[in-house]
């Protein structure tokens, strides 16, 4: 489970991309199954990177 090692808010990033193309920030829990069910459904090989928001 992501709760296990990160916290809400969290930014999901594709592997490839660039400007911003394929970046998404997951504000709740609920946002990120949603997202993750999407993202698996659309493309079931996709890999991404979980980072979590940082603020300055």
């Amino acid at each position: 489970m992501v709760e296990q090692y990160s916290g809400f808010p969290l930014i999901v990033k594709a592997l490839s991309g660039s400007m911003g193309k394929g970046i998404i920030l997951s504000e709740k829990h609920d946002n990120f199954r949603d997202l993750m069910e999407l993202i698996h459904v659309t493309n079931s090989n996709a890999n991404r990177i979980l980072q979590e928001l940082c603020s300055a």
